[in-house]
């Protein structure tokens, strides 16, 4: 049997004592460094989605307001820029998963939709929605859209929103 010496064991103690020391660190910077990253990631994206929502907002507004007034120019100017702005927040969105993605997509498909009908051109996706007016389909996909947002961000209960839709007067098709 091999005897060790003080000084063996001193170095054994020491080696033990510096791997103790330094695995927990280790993996604690590994962690920071990964929250600070989700973090400046989170933070990114947040500001995203609330871009792509207001501009949504913004353009169904526009277009609810071309809708009942039937005015001019300037109002069809500023809906067209709007699109324009919506188009190019949503390429940004494509960064996030898959479910974000598809929720980004729909909104922009029905976000076309109410942009045509207020221009006086049909709904171009009708037969595909039977019963359903493009403002409806909007702001369902509108929620889908928050839903995978605050998937994303990893909020609690990330369902739990109240639907703007539900709003009196928020979709000219049931309008008396």
């Amino acid at each position: 049997m091999m005897k060790i010496t003080g000084l063996e064991a001193s170095i054994v103690a020491v080696i033990v004592g510096a791997m103790i020391g330094f695995v927990p660190n280790y993996l604690m910077d590994l962690r920071r460094e990964r929250s600070q990253l989700r973090s400046r990631w989170d933070s990114a994206l947040f500001d995203l989605c609330s871009d792509f929502a207001s501009s949504a907002r913004s353009l169904q507004e526009l277009c609810l307001r071309r809708t009942s007034v039937s005015t001019a120019a300037r109002l069809s100017e500023d809906i067209d820029e709007e699109h324009h702005r919506l188009r190019a927040i949503s390429e940004r969105l494509l960064l996030g998963n898959l479910e974000l993605q598809f929720a980004v997509r729909w909104v922009m498909v029905h976000a076309h939709a109410i942009h045509e009908v207020s221009e006086g051109r049909p709904d171009p996706r009708r037969e595909e929605f039977p019963g359903q007016s493009p403002h409806q389909r909007f702001g369902a996909t509108l929620q889908d859209f928050y839903t995978a947002a605050r998937k994303q961000l990893h909020v609690i209960n990330p369902g739990a929103i109240t639907p703007r839709d539900l709003e009196p007067g928020r979709d000219p098709s049931r309008r008396a």
